[in-house]
């Protein structure tokens, strides 16, 4: 059986080692070894994970080191038709988005991230829509969609050319794969006309499931997930960018109501006990007993769960 030793926190340094945080600052907490990544039927073996740090400067989680800028549009561009298929009305951001849209004034809608434009598709009746995204199959169905989509990621080439022409950009599950957040927000931003207001849906790094399973968390089981934002960084960050203060709205990925909510804390608080010394594995001795819960003990990492409200939804006014 794997030996499960907490994972201390570890303040180092790193001007004479190589790991930096996207903001430039070496100052980091080494918070240990990331999850073994998730794999795919035709995967024969899944590629070093990394290690999760937290900048001591602007609270960022981030992996190191981290699937290339290349490798990963390479990914995004490869990935197949159903890999990120969601129910429009299933999604706690899309849900919260499309209320927002509805007060205000029908305008110009750019999606980054689009994928098959299921959120675009539910856009209330008036908004001009458009969509940037790296998969060329996907592209095609938003243009036969009649969605003005531009194949690209969020980058300074593609963000030019859509400078200042929309009153919403919407990023849904795109933040904690860029590899620069500070600079994606800059150029998403921009694309903004005056009085524009930038969505975004990303993990919370400031939910307490982090502090409880660390560099094990749920979340860092996906490659493509290079950081994670919080309440803090994006406060931080919208002060020193000298934006309006941001209005955030804690979420769960997916829709979710009280028993499951309440399950998938249980859940959370067991695996987490059990990397942690006496008293807490006792506690995960005691939730192992639960009726239904026996199954779980061979399981090393926590399953990815939907319910909990480990998200944010952020509404940026610059």
């Amino acid at each position: 059986m794997t030996e499960r030793t907490p994972t201390a926190e570890r303040s180092i340094d790193t001007r004479d080692a190589t790991v930096t945080c996207p903001c430039g600052s070496t100052q980091v907490l080494d918070l240990g070894r990331c999850r073994e990544l998730s794999r795919t039927p035709d995967t024969q073996s899944a590629p070093d994970p990394g290690r999760l740090y937290r900048c001591r400067k602007c609270r960022l989680l981030f992996r190191a080191p981290a699937l290339s800028t290349f490798d990963a549009e390479a990914l995004y561009e490869s990935i197949s038709g159903d890999e990120w298929q969601y129910d429009a009305w299933d999604s706690s951001a899309w849900i919260l988005a499309h209320r927002r849209l509805q007060l205000r004034t029908p305008g110009d809608l750019l999606d980054i991230g689009s994928f098959d434009g299921q959120f675009l598709a539910q856009a209330p009746p008036g908004w001009r829509r458009a969509a940037i995204e790296p998969n060329p199959g996907a592209v095609a169905h938003l243009q036969q969609q009649g969605i003005d989509a531009i194949q690209g990621v969020l980058n300074d080439d593609v963000c030019s050319r859509l400078q200042g022409k929309f009153d919403v950009v919407a990023m849904f599950d795109v933040f904690e794969h860029l590899h620069d957040p500070l600079h994606g927000l800059r150029l998403a931003a921009a694309c903004l006309r005056p009085g524009g207001a930038l969505y975004l849906s990303t993990g919370n790094a400031d939910h307490w499931t982090w502090r409880l399973l660390g560099s094990e968390h749920p979340y860092l089981a996906t490659e493509q997930h290079l950081v994670v934002g919080g309440e803090t960084w994006f406060r931080d960050t919208c002060r020193s960018q000298q934006w309006q203060p941001p209005r955030m709205t804690r979420i769960s990925h997916k829709t979710a109501r009280g028993l499951s909510r309440v399950r998938a804390a249980e859940l959370a608080v067991y695996f987490g006990a059990r990397r942690r010394p006496w008293p807490y594995r006792g506690l995960a001795s005691v939730l192992h007993k639960l009726p239904g819960c026996h199954h779980r003990l061979h399981r090393r990492y926590m399953p990815h769960i939907d319910q909990l409200q480990d998200h944010l939804f952020v509404e940026i006014t610059p």
